[in-house]
This record gives structure tokens, sequence and C-alpha cells, in this order.
């Protein structure tokens, strides 16, 4: 499910009215407009590579234990 909206004095307004359950976890993604025709924009690459990931919870704390079963399999 997904809804667009924008930013008004720092906070989202959803274009269409939605009511959510209290306590419902939500994702935010920011998309950017250009203003610019440049293909080069670091802004616009920058957001293209950063993407939500489903790693486990520690994953970044204990790579070297990660990596390293994987080279052994």
């Amino acid at each position: 499910m997904s809804f667009t909206g924008t930013i008004q004095n720092g906070q989202v307004v959803l274009t269409d009215p939605v009511t959510l359950p209290e306590g419902a976890k939500v994702l935010l993604s920011l998309e950017i407009e250009s203003t610019s025709d440049d293909s080069s924009d670091w802004l616009n690459e920058i957001d293209q590579l950063a993407r939500p990931r489903q790693w486990p919870e520690g994953y970044a704390r204990e790579l070297d234990a990660h990596l390293s079963a994987t080279h052994r399999a």
C-alpha cells in the first residue's frame, strides 16, 4: 500500500486523506524532483543506490563473521 504527499511546515501531508491504525509502522521514501537534465547529478545517483535492505539484525556489527561464513561454503 502506498500513498503520495508533500512536506508542509516540516510534516508529511498526504494528497488523499488516509486513516491509519495507531502505532502502524510506515516507510517514507523521498522522491527528488530534479530541476536539471544532468544525469550525473550525484543526488539522483545516491537515490538510486539507497534502497531498503532486509539484512538480519546485527549484520553490520558481525560483517566479518558473515563474510567468513560465505567464503567457507
